[in-house]
């Protein structure tokens, strides 16, 4: 999740601070990173749950 945010964030305000484009091509990189760490964070949780006997709160 963080190599996802900082590859996507990173990149948008070193162009918008500073004008450099060289990295442009690695923001669609970051985000599709950043999707896929909240989905398998989403995964994590429902295979997780207590319907499913993860946890046991005994």
């Amino acid at each position: 999740m963080v190599v996802g945010m900082c590859l996507f964030s990173f990149n948008i305000y070193a162009h918008a601070l500073l004008g450099f484009d060289a990295l442009r091509a690695l923001v669609p990189w970051g985000g599709g990173a950043w999707i896929v760490a909240w989905l398998l964070l989403l995964v994590g949780a429902l295979r997780s749950s207590p319907a499913r006997g993860g946890y046991d709160l005994h």
